[in-house]
């Protein structure tokens, strides 16, 4: 008997924290999949620069 009250509770507190979906914001199919990038637009740097970079690794 304590065997379903447990698993009774368990179920009841797993659903009462379900997680809710939520529709995601509706955007422009992709068209060209086909397209490869080379460069990256904006290129990845330290914070200080390269000096500070430099002196990082040392």
């Amino acid at each position: 008997m304590k065997f379903f009250i447990v698993l009774a509770l368990t179920c009841c507190s797993v659903a009462a924290n379900a997680q809710t979906v939520v529709d995601a914001p509706q955007t422009a199919p992709v068209t060209d999949t086909s397209k490869v990038f080379e460069r990256v637009e904006i290129e990845a740097e330290f914070p200080g620069g390269n000096a500070a970079w430099r002196e990082f690794l040392m």
